[in-house]
């Protein structure tokens, strides 16, 4: 079911990233470089996933990110991460780019990596 929904994905990001590339080869070249800068990388990694799926050997392992850890520390981790993202975020909306970005780093280093 998973690869299906990638697969399908990856067709959709390809139509629509070719589309994109298409339309805007007929425009002036300052006003092209942006779509043909991202839709070209965009699709040949979405042609890059269309095929790694369709060439990939078929398992039932499913992807687990931790599978050497019990569950209550994989779910700490990721909730504490997912915090760090969000708190990130909201500073970034109260304080602006600027402040957040430093004030979020030593924040990061002092309380999460435990430096000095």
């Amino acid at each position: 079911m998973a690869n299906r929904a990638s697969l399908g994905l990856a067709i959709i990001i390809m139509l629509v990233s070719g589309w994109g590339i298409w339309s805007a080869l007929a425009w002036p070249l300052k006003a092209k470089l942006f779509p043909l800068v991202i839709g070209i990388p965009l699709f040949c990694l979405a042609l890059a996933e269309v095929l790694s799926i369709l060439l990939a050997k078929q398992t039932n392992d499913d992807f687990r990110l931790s599978a050497d850890q019990p569950n209550d520390v994989a779910l700490r981790r990721t909730l504490l991460a997912a915090g760090w993202s969000v708190g990130f975020f909201i500073a970034i909306v109260l304080l602006g780019f600027q402040v957040a970005v430093p004030l979020l780093v030593f924040a990061y280093i002092r309380l999460q990596g435990k430096e000095s």
